[in-house]
Formats: structure tokens, sequence, C-alpha cells
């Protein structure tokens, strides 16, 4: 389980409403299409590549990578209130220190 933003999970709502695997409970998410067929799992270097894309269209100049939405996520909800066992366990970190790490 990974914790998202409402704005997040409705966008990812609103993707799968017409992404041709929504009714594939075992799909990946995101996929890859190669030959114009989806169905392939995206590597990281494609989700790496398109984070960034779409960072550039949100705004200018900025360095945006997969890993640090998930340090953002963090972040804000450390801010929220929620306690650093909370997002221990949400981030899946064996050990509370490497929350206090970032």
């Amino acid at each position: 389980m990974v914790a998202i933003i409402l704005e997040c999970a409705a966008a990812i709502r609103a993707y799968l409403d017409v992404a041709p695997h929504r009714d594939d409970a075992d799909a990946y998410l995101f996929q890859a299409c190669i030959n114009g067929k989806p169905g392939h799992p995206m590597d990281r270097s494609t989700l790496a590549y398109l984070f960034q894309w779409y960072a550039e269209k949100a705004a200018r100049d900025v360095r945006a990578f997969p890993h640090m939405s998930r340090a953002t996520m963090n972040t804000a909800a450390y801010e929220a209130g929620a306690t650093g066992e909370d997002i221990q366990r949400t981030v899946g970190h064996s050990s509370i220190t490497t929350n206090r790490r970032v």
C-alpha cells in the first residue's frame, strides 16, 4: 500500500477510467506501450524520464525524480502531525531512524 493525497487518488482514478487495463486488477498501474500495445511494465528509466518531463511542464527549471515525491510525502505527513511510527509504517522503513535522516 502507498499513501497518496486525495488529488493524486482522483488523478489515478481518472486515468484508470480510460486506461485499457482498467478492469485487470493484476495489471501494472502504469504500462509501457511497445509497438502500440500496452501491457508491459514500465522500466525505471522511462518512469524517471516521464516524471522529469511532467515536472518541467508544471514548473520551469525544476529537477525532479520519483523518490523525491516519497520524501515530500514524508515531510508533509510529519508537518501535518503524523508520528514517526506512522510514517515508518506507511513507507515501509524497518527502522525509525531512517525517517529521522530524511
